[in-house]
């Protein structure tokens, strides 16, 4: 990944233009009837790709997008870990008649102290991986804060950190993959790139919409579906912003729906700033909906 940000920063300094294509929007015009999978093959498929008007391209990363993602990698590879290492403690108790639920804060605090009951080497195992877990603790918490100081010298990640729900780490990582969002036309663009719109299945005039296409990166989708459960938490007098008006969480939780009459189905638009789009035909349950609502921007 570095060698191609610094690819793409090198080249136009000898006056050309780079630009990048997904492999996939490649393969259709290679002819593999006739000539099969070879360089020749790829190269003449390249060509006719990248003169057609409709080829959607890739923009290259600055070293310093690309050095923010790592940090990102990083810390999302050590909650990986601390996941994995969890569920390994409560499958070795399991072997004991130790059964523990999905929680994570209930598996450390039983299995700490369940640890002087075990037999023998069980003692040892499950002790080192309760270290392996507090010190996986310690380097999140060390990543978070290197997030934090990134979220405060970059400008555009503290304009998104004044949406509700968007914290430094969403904002960084929305920053570090698509720089100021200069290269999309609108928000539905951002939304398809990142695989939050429906995937059509339309046929003889008839419009058929699906799931989500999820597309793009799951990482920066996860971070987007996990903004309105954090406007969930505050208190129950906080207020949900969209394109209706305000409507006070109290009563979405007393009633289970928004307190607009009639509200209109949205389609999700990520980007710097949420807009909600209407739509005839777009099926959202209850959660997805309120989803909407929330980063939706008047």
């Amino acid at each position: 990944m570095l060698w191609r940000a610094s690819l793409g920063a090198a080249v136009p300094a000898h006056g050309h233009t780079v630009k990048l294509m997904a492999p996939k929007f490649v393969s259709p015009y290679r002819l593999s009837g006739k000539k099969g999978k070879n360089d020749a093959a790829d190269a003449a498929a390249i060509c006719e790709a990248v003169t057609r008007p409709s080829m959607r391209f890739v923009p290259p990363k600055s070293l310093q997008q690309q050095s923010e993602l790592l940090v990102h990698r990083a810390r999302q590879g050590f909650v990986q870990q601390r996941t994995a290492t969890i569920n390994r403690i409560r499958g070795l108790l399991s072997e004991f008649g130790i059964v523990l639920p999905l929680k994570a804060s209930t598996v450390r605090q039983e299995a700490m102290r369940q640890l002087e009951d075990l037999p023998g080497w069980a003692n040892t195992v499950v002790g080192d991986l309760l270290s392996e877990v507090s010190r996986l603790d310690e380097r999140i918490a060390q990543y978070d804060r290197h997030i934090e100081q990134i979220a405060k010298d970059s400008t555009p990640a503290g304009q998104l950190m004044q949406l509700p729900g968007v914290g430094p780490t969403t904002a960084t990582a929305l920053v570090a993959m698509i720089g100021r969002g200069q290269e999309f036309k609108c928000g539905r663009q951002l939304s398809a790139w990142l695989g939050l719109v429906p995937g059509q299945y339309s046929s003889g005039g008839k419009q058929r919409t699906g799931r989500i296409t999820k597309a793009g990166d799951p990482y920066l989708r996860m971070l987007l579906i996990w903004a309105p459960d954090r406007c969930c938490n505050r208190p129950s007098t906080a207020t949900i912003r969209s394109v209706d008006g305000p409507c006070s969480w109290r009563h979405v939780r007393a009633t289970g729906r928004p307190s607009w009459p009639s509200p209109p189905r949205t389609r999700a638009c990520a980007g710097p700033c949420w807009r909600g789009e209407r739509v005839s035909s777009c099926r959202r349950d209850r959660r997805q909906l309120l989803f909407h609502r929330v980063m939706c921007k008047r």
